[in-house]
């Protein structure tokens, strides 16, 4: 590995939060002398095409970012997608009021458990589940969860 993985991550980070949003990941495979570099990012209210590309470019055009990594790259960035895995109050906000399944550790409870998501806040969730019964997931006791998909 020719190139510093925690400065392009910090690098990006910098762009992606400059542009109100948060980084989920940074992924990069090297084949080659060439890099394959995708970026998840993601605000609180769903992150659009304007914002991908912002992000994008600032990228591609960032002095910085093309001295660390110093190698001919690929540069994807994009949001999470309906199927990335929820795992924290910012992940679960966006989804209130959908149908999403909670994979969690809990011993008395089936997993993963259906149900609409009702409320979030800082602790944890409160599911709707299918007999109607409101019940709250600690995010300690949460795998994570899924939006459930209606085809």
């Amino acid at each position: 590995m020719i190139y510093d993985e925690l400065e392009v991550k910090r690098i990006v980070n910098n762009v992606v939060e400059k542009n109100n949003c948060y980084l989920l990941d940074v992924i990069i495979n090297q084949r080659g002398s060439k890099l394959f570099i995708k970026v998840v990012a993601d605000n609180m209210k769903g992150i659009d095409l304007n914002t991908l590309t912002s992000i994008t470019n600032e990228l591609r055009d960032s002095h910085e970012f093309n001295e660390v990594v110093h190698l001919d790259y690929e540069l994807e960035v994009t949001s999470p997608g309906v199927d990335w895995p929820l795992r924290e109050y910012r992940d679960f906000y966006k989804h209130i009021g959908r149908e999403i399944e909670i994979f969690h550790n809990l011993p008395d409870c089936k997993s993963p458990e259906l149900g609409k998501l009702v409320d979030v806040d800082i602790d944890g969730i409160i599911v709707e589940t299918k007999g109607g019964e409101n019940k709250k997931y600690l995010y300690s006791e949460i795998d994570h969860g899924r939006v459930k998909l209606r085809w």
